[in-house]
């Protein structure tokens, strides 16, 4: 997953970067660092976000398969 991904992922649940921190328990820097893609999507991150929105391991596989056509 990167940071387009991520961010895709906040906008279609209408979460603004501050919202969308405390939901993950990290900090909005953060948030803005891996949507910039100045940080890559830790492990933490990504559980925390299969988590909160019932992503799966194969999901986020077929969007990163389906991007690099685009």
């Amino acid at each position: 997953m990167d940071g387009k991904t991520m961010k895709a992922i906040r906008l279609f649940h209408g979460y603004s970067q501050p919202e969308f921190s405390k939901l993950l328990g990290v900090a909005e820097g953060t948030i803005a660092a891996i949507e910039t893609n100045r940080r890559n999507v830790g492990e933490r991150v990504k559980f925390k976000l299969s988590q909160q929105f019932e992503l799966t391991d194969e999901l986020l596989t077929a969007i990163d398969r389906y991007k690099k056509f685009y």
